[in-house]
């Protein structure tokens, strides 16, 4: 008996390992469909970055990223980060960290999720940025 309860147990933990590693989703950085759905400054670093055209191509860009989510706490005073993106997504707050840690997260008490590829989005970010200067 106590063997089968043990294969039991076993059999349902390998369920679980399985059963959470192909629920993980992934979704989209910015879900903004409408241009009219997203504030028209976007702040970089405490720059705020306000012209149409370099909001919109940002915008484009973060478009192509997907985010995983991320079960593990991060450290909310961590320094080690290259660039810090804050913005109105279809009404809603977001904030991208780009480095140490790539994550993307509403407020500090909501979810966070992993930006799958984040310094591939941080490069491309700061190319764009050196051509706006």
């Amino acid at each position: 008996m106590k063997k089968r309860i043990y294969i039991f147990c076993i059999s349902l933990f390998i369920i679980l390992i399985i059963s959470q590693t192909i629920n993980i989703k992934t979704e989209k950085i910015s879900t903004i469909e409408n241009e009219e759905n997203i504030s028209s400054t976007i702040i970089i670093n405490n720059n705020k970055i306000d012209d149409e055209a370099t909001v919109s191509e940002i915008i484009r860009i973060l478009k192509k990223y997907e985010t995983k989510k991320n079960y593990n706490p991060f450290p909310m005073q961590s320094d080690s980060y290259a660039m810090e993106i804050n913005y109105m997504d279809n009404y809603e707050p977001r904030n991208i960290i780009l480095g140490e840690l790539n994550i993307i997260y509403e407020s500090a008490d909501e979810s966070v999720f992993e930006i799958i590829e984040g310094d591939k989005l941080l490069n491309e970010l700061q190319e764009l940025l050196k051509k706006e200067v």
